[in-house]
């Protein structure tokens, strides 16, 4: 996979613990 979409991907994961 690209490395932009692993670092989005990473963005999306901490933004949802963040969220719970």
């Amino acid at each position: 996979m690209p490395l932009a979409f692993n670092l989005s991907q990473d963005q999306t994961l901490q933004f949802n613990l963040g969220a719970n």
